[in-house]
């Protein structure tokens, strides 16, 4: 089972890290710099129907705070071809080509209002636009949508999504009767909401901590933005519902939306509240529970 502490460590370097010599972004002028970049990119003809999209919180959070870097979604299949972009665009930047798989990091140099820097920048492949911005959607920190930042919000999704039950499918067991041998859940991941099963059974036939994916298993749910509300919520789902932790934690909570049952809710109170990596990252006050008590 996954923390929240190893969910944003992991999602840090999803976003790139460190990649390259670069400072903080001033959040005032970060969404401007974005603007240079694709500016830059779609005055190459070749490159002048890329679409891209600058992704989190960009835009999103007060003139005094800053930017760690920016994260770019761009819809392109491969690595050669997100490397190309980055080659032909700003070749004169300091580039990293190996942050990740599917990832390519650059240091752009601005200056732009007063404002003089070098940003990392993470250009990423992404097969559905609406999908990466939906995954990667932060609320508006700057107009007070909410307290939490959007890794908050993505890893609250992410512990809803995998306690709602697989149907039509039951989980297996050792000869204990209580001990899972292999377990059908849900999934969250910058791809889409998939069905896996996952296999807790060692080499020499005893249980392990950590299971295996079985992939021949996988199955996709959906990776479209409105039938994933639509799968949690059904039809009195709202993106809105989904744009921050706390529009999450009152959605669950209000029947009319939310129809999972009670055994399924209190799974996500715990889940979401009683996690060790929640130490120090939520008020618990601004969180009204239902069943959970600790």
């Amino acid at each position: 089972m996954k923390s929240f502490r190893n969910y944003i460590l992991e999602s840090l370097v999803i976003e790139g890290g460190n990649a390259v010599e670069a400072e903080p972004i001033p959040a005032v002028i970060a969404p401007k710099v974005y603007d240079e970049i694709e500016k830059k990119v779609h005055s190459i003809s070749k490159f002048k129907d890329i679409d891209m999209a600058a992704l989190g919180s960009i835009g999103k959070k007060a003139d005094d705070q800053t930017n760690g870097d920016i994260d770019v979604a761009v819809r392109v299949d491969t690595k050669d071809e997100l490397n190309e972009i980055v080659d032909t665009c700003f070749g004169d930047c300091e580039i990293n080509y190996n942050t990740m798989k599917t990832i390519t990091s650059f240091g752009y140099p601005y200056n732009i209002d007063g404002y003089k820097g070098i940003a990392q920048v993470d250009f990423m492949i992404v097969k559905k636009m609406d999908w990466a911005k939906a995954y990667y959607h932060s609320p508006n920190l700057k107009t007070g949508e909410s307290k939490y930042k959007g890794a908050i919000r993505t890893a609250a999704l992410s512990c809803v999504i995998s306690c709602l039950p697989v149907p039509d499918v039951k989980d297996e067991y050792f000869e204990d009767g209580t001990t899972v041998k292999r377990h059908w859940k849900h999934t969250f991941n910058t791809e889409g909401v998939f069905i896996q099963l996952i296999d807790y059974c060692g080499k020499n036939g005893k249980p392990v901590k950590n299971g295996k994916k079985l992939k021949e298993f996988e199955k996709l749910v959906t990776n479209d933005p409105t039938n994933l509300v639509r799968f949690i919520f059904g039809d009195n789902g709202t993106l809105d519902d989904i744009n921050s932790i706390e529009s999450i934690w009152k959605a669950i909570h209000d029947p009319k939306k939310f129809n999972w049952g009670d055994d399924v809710l209190a799974a996500i109170e715990k889940k979401i509240l009683e996690d060790p990596g929640m130490d120090g990252k939520l008020n618990k006050e601004d969180f009204p529970c239902k069943f959970y008590k600790g």
